[in-house]
């Protein structure tokens, strides 16, 4: 008996594989730091070719859209490009492309993949990659940068936040040692530039996991192990995201006896507030706090000088008024900061309309579940740098499309 080759289900496979690990890749891993241009073509080529095959193969002969949903993704369209082909951004061609079409692509697959409760077949993916990625570093973490039963094999220089380059210990390449903390503890960075980019990616594979993905087989022990990855990291950042999750699921998820359990809600809420306010404090009495309130100050003196529209990409007019004490690590580490140096309030009032946008929506649909992670990327949004990466567009994307949740604002035949 011959078994019959669905060719279409398997490009919808290969399309969603190829998508989910450009999200990866693409956002802030060791091999974007190293300068290396062809792997930088190649993770962009596998996000174009991916979501070529995975748009082809989710759509139907006939699609028919809401002509007021085709109206406002026409508008978001065009809004962005306006910004993109400004004298000073046009001058990087390459890169406004490669802006463009990621952020077009991934917005088409989060239209194309939309399914009311349900998550997109790329999502799923990321989520898994992001859980062995996981596995991975805690095994080497544990048995060679806190047991040193294995050795580094290589090194690798990554030129992240630093033009001077630093050495960085690698694992087979699949492994790397970026960080110390007061110089003995090593930090989980698995295979990103540093601890809150580690961070970062675990706590959005949580996120999806926890409030989307609860239908997996699996969703208990995936849970288990990106929190621990994201306390293996030492961020203050992953910590408080924790803490954030745990009690906003607490305070605004549907118990059957919720009033018997309020008073230990309460409580939880206390011991949240109190852990935040001395994480915090600790934070920024620190070296990397006082970089961080730096960057904010200098991102926010940057930004008075071209209000609007910004200074355009690749723009370090930030660096000028950054402290004098800091004599390498000029980068920003805030998202928010960095658009508004970059493209004012131009650009900015985009993310924080698509923000506002769906924490209202889902306050009024009570979707406690896109609620919670409508707060949850805007703290990192603030927290956090990655900006310009694929895995940004998706999110925000994705909390557009997911707030129209039992609205019909778009109808869209799909696989």
């Amino acid at each position: 008996m011959v078994k019959s080759f669905d060719l279409r289900k398997a490009t919808y496979k290969l399309g969603s594989f190829l998508i989910a690990l450009s999200l990866v890749l693409d956002c802030r891993s060791m091999w974007t730091s190293t300068h290396d241009n062809n792997f930088t073509n190649m993770v962009f080529a596998s996000l174009v070719i991916g979501g070529t095959l995975y748009i082809i193969s989710s759509t139907k002969k006939h699609i028919r859209i809401n002509l007021d949903f085709f109206l406002i993704i026409s508008f978001i369209l065009i809004y962005l490009l306006i910004y993109f082909l400004l004298p000073e951004n046009i001058i990087y061609i390459k890169i406004v492309f490669r802006y463009y079409l990621s952020f077009t692509i991934l917005l088409f697959c989060s239209i194309l993949s939309y399914k009311s409760n349900d998550l997109p077949s790329f999502v799923r993916i990321y989520i898994n990659i992001i859980v062995i990625i996981g596995i991975v570093s805690l095994f080497f973490w544990t048995f060679g940068s806190m047991l040193k039963i294995i050795r580094p094999d290589r090194t690798i220089f990554s030129y992240w936040s630093t033009p001077l380059g630093v050495s960085c210990p690698s694992y087979y390449n699949i492994y790397f040692e970026t960080q110390l903390i007061n110089g003995i503890i090593i930090r989980n960075t698995a295979i990103f530039t540093e601890a809150p980019m580690a961070s970062l990616n675990f706590t959005i594979a949580l996120l999806f996991q926890n409030l989307f993905n609860t239908g997996d087989r699996y969703h208990n022990f995936k849970q288990v192990i990106l929190i621990i990855c994201i306390l293996s990291t030492f961020s203050s950042t992953g910590y408080i995201a924790l803490i954030l999750l745990f009690v906003l699921k607490a305070l605004l998820t549907n118990y059957k006896h919720k009033n018997i359990i309020l008073p230990f809600i309460c409580f939880l809420t206390i011991i949240a507030v109190v852990l935040v306010h001395f994480i915090l404090n600790t934070k920024l009495s620190s070296d990397s706090g006082q970089t961080r309130m730096d960057d904010f100050k200098a991102g926010f003196q940057a930004w008075k000088v071209h209000p609007i529209m910004g200074s355009g990409l690749n723009s370090t007019a930030y660096t000028q008024f950054m402290s004098n004490w800091r004599s390498f690590n000029l980068g920003l580490s805030s998202t928010i900061m960095d658009i508004l140096c970059s493209g004012g309030i131009y650009v900015l009032a985009l993310y924080l309309g698509i923000i506002a946008f769906s924490g209202i929506r889902s306050i009024r649909l009570k979707n406690s579940s896109n609620l919670i992670y409508t707060i949850l990327i805007l703290y990192l949004f603030i927290t956090t740098i990655f900006s310009n990466t694929y895995i940004l567009y998706f999110v925000f994307a994705f909390m557009a499309i997911n707030s129209i949740e039992k609205y019909d604002f778009a109808r869209i035949s799909t696989l």
